[in-house]
């Protein structure tokens, strides 16, 4: 039996963070665990998370400088949870350009273009 793996969602988009917590529940290997918007950190810490799953935007809370630091907070309090970023490709290129090379550099363990056009 493979064991589930946790997953913490730092997503402010309510579309976006229940579509993605659907999805994760139907992952027979995967296990949601509530999107937390505060102290993602410390919640992934308490809940020994196996992965962070946060979107980046140009909002406060959400910018690349304040995950970046939850990052590496995370790191060093659970070295084992990987971390992933998501970002509106399309809304905020110059912040998708920057998670990509917090990608390349190792700084992340993963990103996701999270753009949902109008004809959507």
């Amino acid at each position: 039996m493979v064991m589930a793996r946790k997953v913490v969602i730092s997503i402010k988009n309510r579309l976006l963070s229940d579509g993605i917590e659907l999805e994760l529940k139907n992952c027979e290997n995967l296990v949601p665990c509530g999107n937390s918007c505060v102290k993602a950190a410390d919640i992934c810490s308490v809940l020994k998370a196996d992965v962070f799953l946060a979107e980046v935007s140009a909002f406060e809370g959400e910018d690349l400088i304040t995950r970046m630091d939850e990052v590496r907070n995370l790191k060093y309090i659970l070295p084992g949870c990987k971390s992933v970023l998501l970002v509106d490709d399309i809304a905020y290129p110059e912040l998708a350009e920057s998670v990509q090379a917090a990608k390349a550099t190792g700084a992340i363990d993963g990103f996701l273009f999270t753009t949902v056009t109008a004809s959507y």
